[in-house]
């Protein structure tokens, strides 16, 4: 099994869990989310929900990290009530065993009907810190991604 198999066999085991959003308990996951209303596009998402990335370091840095961007962002607003997303970003961030650095990571936007919106595997090569590289990157690429859709 190569490398981007097993990342994506994770994925699929992640978004079958429940996610812990928060310190304080909150579970988010697209299944156990209940959107306000129906999103059938990528378009149609305004409101999201970060769930988990990992259980290292590494990938709680990256998880602050991206939510950070995205609530920089007027295209989408980030909340903590599952009860009042339109969709879920959960993700996987693959450190090195021997350092604890991230090396990879996979990211996945779902509907509460667990259809994927967005996915992205950021190539995060080069200097500087690679967690706000990853987050960067996939929150962009989110952002982006939506304004597409939207026609912007």
């Amino acid at each position: 099994m190569n490398k981007i198999s097993a990342v994506r066999l994770v994925l699929s085991i992640l978004a079958l869990s429940p996610i812990v959003l928060s310190s304080k308990g909150t579970t988010l996951s697209a299944q156990s989310a209940t959107p306000r209303k129906t999103v059938e596009h990528l378009s149609d998402v305004h409101t999201i929900g970060v769930g988990s990335f990992g259980e290292s370091q590494a990938a709680n840095l990256v998880r602050e990290k991206f939510i950070n961007k995205l609530a920089k962002s007027s295209e989408v607003t980030v909340v903590e009530d599952p009860n009042q997303v339109d969709a879920v970003v959960n993700g996987l961030v693959g450190v090195n065993p021997y350092t604890g650095s991230p090396v990879t990571a996979a990211f996945r936007l779902m509907d509460g009907r667990g259809h994927i919106l967005w996915s992205d595997d950021p190539n995060v090569a080069g200097f500087g810190s690679l967690t706000s590289r990853m987050a960067d990157r996939a929150a962009d690429s989110l952002i982006k991604a939506i304004k597409k859709n939207r026609g912007n």
